[in-house]
Formats: C-alpha cells, sequence, structure tokens
C-alpha cells in the first residue's frame, strides 16, 4: 500500500515511513505521537526524522534534525529522543538560541 503525500498527519510507523513516496517538491508528515516529530521527504526520496517546534510568539519554525531513516534508528528511540527534546526545552534547559 503506497500512502498518498498529501495526507499530513498519521502515527508512524516503520512500513509507512518508508512507504512515502518522493514528489517533485520537499513535504512535511508529523506524526501523531509526538506531535512535534515529523518526517521530511526530498525529491531523491531520502526521509530525514526531526523534531519541529514554533518557539512562543514565533512565526518561525525551529526543525532539529534526529537522524536518516535509512540510519536504521529504532523508531521507539526516535520517539524518545523527540519527547527528550520538547522536554528539555519546554524546561528551559535547551534554548531555541541553540539551534538558531
Amino acid at each position: 500500500m503506497r500512502y498518498r503525500r498529501d495526507v499530513r498527519s498519521f502515527t508512524f510507523t516503520l512500513a509507512r515511513l518508508k512507504a512515502l513516496e518522493p514528489s517533485d517538491k520537499v513535504y512535511t508528515v508529523t506524526d501523531t505521537r509526538p506531535p512535534a516529530l515529523s518526517a521530511r521527504v526530498t525529491p531523491k526520496g531520502q526521509t530525514t526524522l526531526q523534531v519541529r517546534r514554533r518557539p512562543k510568539g514565533s512565526r518561525k519554525v525551529v526543525t532539529i534534525s534526529i537522524c536518516k531513516l535509512s540510519d536504521g534508528v529504532p523508531l521507539a528511540d526516535v520517539r524518545e529522543r523527540a519527547t527528550m527534546i520538547v522536554q528539555l526545552m519546554n524546561q528551559g534547559i535547551m534554548t531555541w538560541s541553540t539551534f538558531l
């Protein structure tokens, strides 16, 4: 089964992520848990898992790459890393300016 790129949010599984098809433009889909986790798919078919957050009062979206799908990192570890990054940012231990 192939997943259409116009579906913007779903629960990530390895099979669903591998089924994302490249497009003529880069596009992003979001995981439903944790919602800050997203997958960026390039026209060449490379999928990068990343954390995307919008700082309070800002129009910019800060993106932190966690890994490429081809790196073979288990999805549970990616979700754990994403949750940890968001928690550290919310606690002020990691600041947005760290990544700007």
